[in-house]
């Protein structure tokens, strides 16, 4: 009985190229077949859509837009500050319409309000928007305008005004900082440099120049004094370059 070769030698095996993935094949250019130029990737090519809608319009300049682009979250942001505003209170004096204003103490009397006035003042000068302060200890007319801006004797600080709208005291402040709403309703507002002001080095008020802060004058006979009505109480002014 002769030998016989082995039905599953290597040199009788055959293996068809069908029955290769389509990544492994050989094309009839020489070298492998590319995953893209198979029937199925190219399927699968074919069903993918455009990134971006080309049709996408914007209502306000009727000009096509692409979604994230810098121009299009600054709208999105801008509307949504607009809509998040209307939900407070309007409180907006004359020159108020695109302001961040704080009334605040610096009076340590009472520990819980002056730390509060602390928080709100730091959270909205994180954001570096331009922000006027309202320091009811430095002068008390600024707690004569919140009692006639609430229309109540009784005020307590802080108190903060975003765009002529009331948002209120340091607990809204907080929250709104919490849930990452606040930089948006400060969306649009003027910003400053982090450094703070070189005039008054961020205290909001210099010294009187006129009564060299006595908060008195000269009067005419050279003997009597009458009071300076350039300064408050305390012969401050409010900073001419950041107030």
């Amino acid at each position: 009985m002769g030998s016989q070769r082995s039905e599953y030698s290597p040199m009788t095996t055959i293996v068809k190229a069908s029955t290769l993935p389509p990544n492994l094949r050989i094309s009839k250019k020489g070298g492998c077949e590319s995953p893209v130029e198979s029937g199925l990737n190219s399927g699968r090519r074919k069903n993918l859509g455009p990134l971006f809608d080309p049709d996408l319009v914007d209502p306000k300049t009727k000009k096509k837009v692409v979604l994230g682009t810098p121009t299009s979250q600054k709208s999105r942001n801008s509307t949504e500050s607009t809509a998040m505003l209307a939900v407070f209170e309007k409180k907006c004096p004359p020159g108020w319409d695109n302001k961040v204003v704080i009334y605040t103490t610096t009076l340590r009397g009472i520990r819980k309000t002056f730390e509060d006035c602390n928080t709100v003042r730091g959270i909205i000068e994180s954001h570096h928007v331009r922000m006027i302060e309202r320091d009811i200890s430095m002068d008390s007319g600024f707690k004569e305008e919140l009692r006639s801006l609430l229309g109540k004797k009784e005020v307590k600080v802080p108190v903060v005004l975003v765009k002529g709208r009331l948002i209120g005291g340091s607990e809204e402040i907080m929250k709104l900082e919490e849930e990452g709403k606040m930089g948006i309703l400060l969306e649009g507002i003027p910003t400053v440099a982090a450094a703070g002001c070189k005039g008054c080095g961020g205290v909001r008020f210099v010294m009187c120049t006129v009564c060299n802060g006595s908060c008195k004058l000269i009067g005419g006979d050279g003997r009597r004094s009458i009071k300076c009505l350039e300064c408050n109480e305390n012969g401050l002014v409010q900073c001419p370059f950041c107030c």
